[in-house]
């Protein structure tokens, strides 16, 4: 039904965020947020073994960095996206 709602140029990109924020548990404006580079905003960490879902202490409530697992689906999913689009912003 993606293409029908946002048009055929744009559902690749929607269905990634969709199927990111099923995967994830993330909030819009979260996931929106999120990017593959460290810095004041939320990341993504990447290991040979774990991945991890970085929060840094500027962007979280409690002040405090929180580093997340995640969770097996939604790392499949990021593993999908290719390392040439994984610059910026992660959706």
């Amino acid at each position: 039904a993606t293409p029908a709602v946002v048009g055929p140029q744009h559902s690749r990109e929607w269905r990634r965020l969709l199927r990111g924020l099923w995967h994830s548990g993330l909030r819009l404006n979260e996931a929106l947020q999120l990017r593959w580079q460290p810095g004041p905003w939320p990341s993504i960490e990447t290991g040979q073994s774990s991945w991890w879902l970085v929060i840094p202490a500027e962007s979280e409530k409690g002040h405090t960095e929180r580093r997340l697992p995640v969770v097996p689906d939604w790392r499949k999913h990021l593993e999908r996206i290719r390392l040439a689009d994984r610059a910026d912003h992660v959706y």
